[in-house]
């Protein structure tokens, strides 16, 4: 399910003024789909079974409003980072968790980059749009060339 404005127009325009600043922290993961491939990318792990960071409050409350989910339910939140290629990369097929759950990507920013799912559908990069979708549902990331940095988050919980 695809939903676009997804949260509301002031709160996500500081929202992704505050995560494409200077300042936010990002962290390198050697690995997209898994430890050890050649791919990397930055991220900042939000909430991984309790609270990571002191940016959790600030940016998933509103948002676990939205998807109507107690934290409770919460399994992963990090925010995604990916800078830009001089080629589009299609990363490996994979799944988040092996435990029944849901997934909820969200993009911070517009680019060409996107995530495709293994019946070859696409979710495109576009600010504010989100993606609703079942977590044994095989997906990957597909990074940008038009962006310095594609951002989204993405949330696995449990419904």
């Amino acid at each position: 399910m695809i939903k676009k404005a997804f949260l509301e127009r002031n709160y996500f325009k500081d929202l992704k003024s505050h995560l494409l600043s200077y300042d936010f922290p990002y962290y390198f993961h050697n690995g997209i789909s898994y430890k050890g491939e050649k791919d990397f990318m930055f991220a900042h792990l939000l909430y991984h079974n309790k609270p990571n960071s002191d940016y959790y409050k600030l940016i998933m409350l509103p948002i676990l409003d939205k998807l109507k989910i107690k934290e409770d339910k919460l399994i992963r939140a990090k925010v995604n980072c990916y800078p830009r290629d001089s080629k589009q990369i299609k990363h490996e097929l994979h799944t988040d968790f092996d435990v029944p759950h849901e997934v909820c990507l969200l993009s911070i920013n517009t680019n060409n980059g996107y995530t495709e799912f293994e019946d070859g559908k696409k979710f495109q990069s576009m600010e504010n749009s989100a993606i609703i979708f079942n977590g044994k549902i095989k997906h990957r990331s597909v990074t940008q060339t038009d962006e310095k940095l594609r951002v989204n988050i993405n949330i696995n919980y449990k419904r």
